[in-house]
This record gives structure tokens, C-alpha cells and sequence, in this order.
């Protein structure tokens, strides 16, 4: 499953880590797509995300709703 995104995302994810510490920045969009494109079944439309309303479902739902929109793809937000 990995075998064409896994150097990819290996260059992303060390470009995105700062050089005098170990902390890891923020997923980028461009991080995003990758992963998201490669795990999920070609062809989908829908996508169902659960939403609890803390900062780290809200940001992963702003992330899959720019997702969506770029590749045509209805999402529906479910409150947890």
C-alpha cells in the first residue's frame, strides 16, 4: 500500500520537522492528500468524519473538508 507514497511522505515529514528539536510541525495539505489518497478506495464519493468539537477533530475535519472539495467529494460531519 505504501510502496510509491512511503519515500514521498518520508521527504514530506522530514522537511516538516524542525531542525534543532525533535517537535513535529503541523500536517500540511500537501502531507494530508498523501496519506488520505493512498489509503482510501478508489472511487469513493462520500465520506462520513466524526466530530467531537476539540481542536484535533476540527482541525482534521477542515483538512478532509479541502480534501473533499479538491477531489469532488460529498463529506457529512457527525457529532460525537
Amino acid at each position: 500500500m505504501w510502496s510509491s507514497d512511503e519515500k514521498r511522505l518520508d521527504v514530506i515529514r522530514s522537511s516538516n520537522t524542525e531542525k534543532n528539536n525533535s517537535n513535529v510541525l503541523p500536517i500540511s495539505d500537501l502531507e494530508f492528500d498523501a496519506l488520505l489518497t493512498s489509503s482510501l478506495i478508489q472511487g469513493i464519493d462520500h465520506i462520513a468524519v466524526g466530530v467531537s468539537g476539540g481542536p484535533d477533530s476540527l482541525a482534521l475535519t477542515l483538512l478532509l473538508k479541502r480534501w473533499c472539495s479538491t477531489f469532488d467529494v460529498k463529506l457529512t460531519a457527525l457529532t460525537v
